[in-house]
């Protein structure tokens, strides 16, 4: 729990390689989300210092929190109408060309991915720039 700090529009992230921590931007409706979360599961949660467990009130391991994220996420695409297999990792790269299409620069959408390495983030101007020869094609007009 004293990892799950929301501030001003971010929330302090841990990640397991090296222990490294860093400040995200979070959306109010999913800081209100995680908040009526946590008022809800602190009632039922024996073990208070931790934000995600299981049904018994064990501690939930990586694995058992990454089965109920994908399990969540396929019930909200199909409740949204997407039929297409989805998974957690994808929305990473919606949002990094969602950016870049919108104009954003490339070392900004590093930083908000947190890539140590340009290269990484870099894959996501050919997908970008597929999306513009896709877009010309259909609308370009012959003069």
């Amino acid at each position: 729990m004293q990892d799950c700090v929301v501030r001003n529009g971010q929330i302090r992230v841990k990640r397991g390689k090296g222990k490294k921590e860093s400040w995200v931007y979070i959306g109010s409706t999913a800081a209100g989300t995680l908040d009526e979360y946590l008022t809800m599961t602190m009632k039922k949660n024996k073990l208070e210092d931790y934000v995600f467990f299981d049904k018994s009130p064990d501690i939930m391991d990586l694995k058992g929190f990454e089965v109920m994220v994908r399990r969540r996420l396929r019930i909200c695409a199909r409740e949204s109408g997407v039929n297409a297999d989805i998974a957690p990792h994808m929305l990473r790269h919606s949002f990094a060309v969602d950016l870049l299409e919108r104009g954003a620069d490339i070392r900004s959408i590093q930083d908000l991915l947190r890539h140590k390495n340009l290269s990484s983030t870099q894959i996501y101007t050919k997908i970008s720039d597929k999306r513009k020869e896709s877009v010309y094609k259909q609308f370009k007009r012959e003069v």
